[in-house]
């Protein structure tokens, strides 16, 4: 929400279903926002704020699986740079013991790279 200036966010894609990520994923999507899950790394059992749900008009999607279509739309849009990973920050393999605690104390925003190509 601080990202967008207290408006949040049109659309969440979550494919963990952690819970204490779950509960900030709902939290940051803006009135009509939607969310959509497609996997339970996390555990899959979430809690769910139906109030929040029902008075910011807030969609719960469900996508399991995927096609062969959809994986080549997406690889386009990517390559057109229509969908970009935000990357946190690039570390070295031998620091993915680190890398691991930074993550588990939630101290990163985007993705962690792990580069196995330097010292």
């Amino acid at each position: 929400m601080k990202l967008t200036d207290g408006q949040g966010v049109d659309v969440v894609c979550e494919n963990i279903a952690d819970p204490t990520l779950w509960s900030e994923a709902l939290n940051s999507l803006a009135i009509g926002g939607r969310l959509v899950t497609a996997g339970a790394h996390g555990g899959g059992t979430v809690k769910l704020d139906v109030k929040r749900v029902y008075m910011r008009r807030l969609r719960i999607i469900g996508a399991a699986g995927t096609n062969l279509p959809d994986v080549d739309k997406a690889l386009q849009a990517a390559r057109a740079g229509k969908i970009r990973a935000i990357i946190g920050r690039t570390m070295l393999l031998g620091e993915a013991a680190e890398a691991h605690r930074i993550l588990e104390a939630n101290q990163t925003l985007g993705k962690i790279i792990l580069d196995p190509t330097k010292e």
